[in-house]
């Protein structure tokens, strides 16, 4: 009887284990991996960021921008390909335009309410 038990608690361990280690581990490195991604789309917000006011004060075309945020990107440990690299740099451009639109939205808004607050006194 003890045999047998042994072998039954030995081969629900062996599934378990092998039920874990193929569910588990790709979700941890899936996770790992967006984690990562996540911190080279904020590096290269910051990149792109220095790039735009660096080249807004000395004058540069868009092309010097992106070439200095990939030399910024690569010297802070940023492997990835070609590609990769620039859809990184597009996504972190596109957010810069949204914020300075969403900022220019506000200050319109914040005139016609001024405007409109000061018409009713």
């Amino acid at each position: 009887m003890n045999d047998l038990m042994f072998d039954i608690v030995l081969k629900v361990l062996s599934v378990l284990f092998v039920a874990i280690s193929t569910l588990l581990i790709p979700y941890v490195k899936a996770k790992w991996d967006v984690s990562k991604w996540n911190k080279y789309l904020a590096m290269a917000d910051l990149a792109v960021g220095a790039a735009e006011q660096l080249y807004n004060v000395a004058g540069g075309k868009g092309f010097d921008r992106k070439e200095f945020a990939i030399r910024t990107l690569e010297r802070l440990g940023v492997k990835l390909t070609v590609t990769q690299m620039d859809a990184l740099i597009e996504s972190a451009v596109f957010n810069l335009n949204l914020s300075l639109k969403g900022d220019k939205l506000n200050e319109s808004n914040n005139t016609e309410k001024a405007s409109t607050q000061s018409e009713q006194l």
